[in-house]
């Protein structure tokens, strides 16, 4: 029952008598009960309210549940152990002047008497009866002892009655509150039935939001990688956390993730931030700086002045997200050289897009100058230090500009760390996640279906058509959701090995990106709800072969090119004569019958791509100057290959 002021319209003054339940966190309980939908707890109507799998922290479900078992065991306690309604000022001047009066009256007349013989005390001890003093000492007792309380205690007419009224008014609602506050304990308490109920229904969401959500550090987020994992932890991690005891530990200053579009460098990204941040402050500028050379410059060193002045202050270091960092740091076309015989079309189109202006020059000249510095301890108030080191994510690193991947500060280099399709190992831990993510989703399915209100359960569920919805809530109908299941493991693949081996990244059939992962088994889900008669294995496989990989052949050996040039940076020196020169090598090699077998496996695959670009770029009408270059140089080598029997 909601409580309401009382305002008599007679008050002797502003009365606002407002009422209150005593206790503070009863009266957030209460309210919250009554007023907040968000509180709700499940009668599982509720439950994509007070239960949740997007966006929650990890735990946080069965930490809401256990935060608001407590709050309504509180509240109970508080209203049990409650009076009622809490006196306002005025109730409580009120009850004063009414009791007041009310003893006055009942003891005036023996106070009278009292008062009368210490004033009769009073005037002999001043010796005459007639005179001022004796007078005067009289009536000062009889004022002390009598009047003075009678004007105290006494009330007019008019005043009595308005005090009374105030009483009355209250006493009424308290009356009416002791009715309400029993009504209110027993919806406490069938609400805490209903929470502790739900406590294991709150931890099956968590597990399930662990993979749905990917929340938590590298480890908890994501599947397989252990290569990357590894060599994040050794070259950044455990240096920034042994630097938080010794300052004097290298931390570096940047670090690049790079790879095919999908295969999870954001999410890298995030993990890594997600892993840190209660030892370092995360800030992520992806999207919020301005391209533009005076912006830009401006931007990234009040971060870093921000950076610096939060080390001093708490002893922290910072670390910056930026993602598609190709925006900010691109190659001017006249920068790519001799390397420009690598690049595609998108690869000039991004060239002529980021890199046809100044802009990211001088952008690159700022930022490759932070090596120096930005990951330095500010020892000093004149440390130009941050204690600060720079992620950037790119699809496209061999348009980085060359500064930044090969330059060397007095404070280190940047970190170039590939994240390649997955494969063997990996490919089996990202599959496998999906398995468990989508077996956790289908046992939560079951556990609904044993409330009353499945229906609107399953209805509520997030990543199910609305005919997988009918299909399940069919099966709980008939007691058939027994029987559907998904193996966690990938046993119930026919050879799980050999499916793994069978779809690996090859240079013949390309490569799944994760994001192409992901979305099979999304499908693959929804097909195997409204099909359950079919194993989801199946369904995954079937899926699989609709739709192929995300990353062609084509691509694949482009990215191989790329990572090959990223870990070789010899490849971006202007002049061409090291490339020249190791082709030439393999070459004499062959012809002395020297020619190790991967090293012909290599000469293979450059002369069958040198052969392909070369015949694209000649098929073109107009040329740029680049271009025109790259056809010189694709011919060089042509000559020098096509004379080799391979």
């Amino acid at each position: 029952m909601k409580i309401y002021a009382i305002k008599p319209q007679f008050s002797l003054r502003n009365l606002n008598t407002c009422s209150s339940v005593s206790n503070t966190s009863v009266s957030y309980v209460t309210n919250q009960l009554n007023n907040d939908e968000s509180f709700s707890l499940p009668s599982f109507h509720s439950l994509g309210q007070s239960l949740t799998f997007k966006g929650a922290e990890p735990g946080s479900n069965v930490k809401n549940v256990l935060k608001k078992i407590e709050e309504t065991k509180n509240a109970i306690k508080a209203l049990e152990g409650s009076s009622g309604i809490t006196k306002s000022p005025e109730v409580i001047e009120a009850y004063q002047k009414i009791a007041d009066l009310e003893y006055w009256e009942s003891t005036k007349d023996k106070t009278y008497e009292y008062a009368r013989d210490e004033a009769e005390k009073a005037r002999v001890a001043n010796k005459r009866w007639y005179g001022s003093y004796g007078v005067n000492a009289y009536n000062k007792k009889m004022n002390e002892l009598y009047y003075s309380l009678n004007n105290k205690y006494t009330l007019n007419r008019f005043d009595e009655e308005q005090y009374r009224t105030i009483i009355t008014l209250y006493e009424r609602q308290v009356s009416v509150d002791d009715k309400s506050r029993a009504a209110q304990i027993q919806t406490l308490k069938e609400k805490l039935v209903e929470l502790e109920a739900n406590i294991d229904f709150a931890s099956l969401y968590d597990e399930v939001n662990k993979t749905v959500n990917h929340t938590g550090g590298m480890e908890e987020r994501i599947a397989g990688y252990a290569d990357v994992k590894d060599e994040i932890t050794r070259t950044f991690v455990n240096p920034l956390k042994a630097s938080m005891k010794d300052p004097s530990v290298h931390v570096p200053p940047a670090v690049m993730l790079y790879g095919a579009l999908g295969c999870g460098k954001t999410t890298f990204l995030e993990a890594i931030g997600e892993q840190l941040k209660d030892c370092v402050k995360v800030v992520d500028l992806s999207n919020k700086l301005d391209p533009d050379v005076k912006s830009f410059i401006s931007q990234l060193n009040n971060h870093f002045v921000a950076a610096q002045k939060y080390y001093r202050d708490t002893g922290k270091r910072t670390i910056f997200l930026i993602n598609e960092a190709e925006q900010y740091f691109c190659m001017k076309k006249e920068d790519i050289g001799d390397s420009g015989m690598f690049l595609n079309e998108s690869d000039l189109q991004k060239l002529e897009e980021y890199g046809s202006t100044t802009s990211t020059t001088a952008n690159v000249n700022n930022f490759k100058s932070t090596f120096d510095y930005v990951s330095k301890i500010p020892t000093d108030p004149d440390s130009k230090g941050c204690a600060s080191t720079v992620f950037i994510t790119t699809n496209y690193p061999h348009l980085i500009h060359r500064d930044l991947l090969i330059r060397d500060g007095k404070y280190g280099k940047m970190l170039n760390i590939a994240v390649k399709p997955a494969a063997d190992d990996n490919l089996r831990a990202v599959i496998k996640h999906y398995l468990k993510l989508y077996s956790d989703l289908l046992e939560t399915i079951k556990m609904l279906s044993t409330k009353s209100n499945y229906a609107d359960l399953i209805k509520s569920l997030p990543y199910i058509s609305n005919k997988g919805k009918d299909v399940l809530i069919s099966k709980v109908k008939n007691g058939t959701i027994v029987n559907m299941h998904i193996d966690p493991t990938g046993s119930e693949f026919r050879n799980f090995d050999q499916f793994i081996k069978g779809n690996n990244p090859s240079l013949v059939r390309g490569a799944y990106s994760n994001a192409r992962i992901q979305n099979i088994a999304d499908k693959a889900f929804a097909e195997y709800l409204e099909n359950p008669t079919i194993p989801f294995e199946t369904h995954f496989c079937n899926v699989k072969n609709r739709r192929g990989v995300d990353i062609n052949s084509k691509s694949y050996r482009y990215f191989n090119d790329i990572y090959n040039m990223v870990e070789n940076p010899e490849m971006f020196r202007k002049d061409f004569s090291t490339i020249k020169e190791s082709v030439q090598e393999m070459v004499q090699a062959y012809l002395d019958g020297e020619l190790r077998e991967d090293e012909l496996k290599k000469l293979k695959l450059v002369k069958k791509d040198i052969t392909e670009k070369y015949e694209n770029l000649k098929a073109k009408t107009e040329k740029t100057s680049v271009e025109k270059k790259a056809l010189e140089q694709y011919e060089e080598f042509l000559d020098s290959i096509n004379e080799l029997d391979i």
